[in-house]
């Protein structure tokens, strides 16, 4: 991800246009929502409260 913040809860508008592309690629089969911003993500280490989306 370059030097764009690991935790996609930490991304403002300036980090998402920087790298949409891995933006995207976390992004496109979620399995995980952080319980503090709500963003969704593949992997748990890309945000900072995940919380599995699968019962």
């Amino acid at each position: 991800m370059g030097s764009t913040p690991k935790r996609m809860c930490k991304w403002d508008k300036k980090h998402l246009k920087k790298d949409l592309e891995a933006f995207s690629e976390s992004v496109s089969a979620p399995q995980y929502v952080c319980a503090k911003c709500i963003r969704v993500a593949n992997s748990k280490k890309n945000l900072c409260d995940p919380q599995s989306l699968e019962g």
